[in-house]
């Protein structure tokens, strides 16, 4: 396995959860504040695509952005 991927949609939701088991990389998507999140020794990217296309594209998901 190359790696793992783990997915939590925050609306509110306290992000010290992510605290317990840190990762190496995270990704955070969209523009939100992201309070209570211990980023010490954890590689931060952040991605704000304008379209749904543009996220599948950065994802992998799909091989064009059209």
């Amino acid at each position: 396995m190359e790696f793992r991927v783990r997915l939590l949609r925050c609306d509110g939701t306290d992000l010290s959860v992510l605290n317990v088991k840190k990762c190496d990389d995270l990704f955070l998507i969209g523009d939100g504040a992201y309070e209570g999140l211990d980023t010490q020794d954890v590689n931060i990217e952040r991605l704000a695509p304008g379209h749904f296309q543009e996220l599948k594209y950065l994802l992998g998901v799909c091989e064009t952005y059209d």
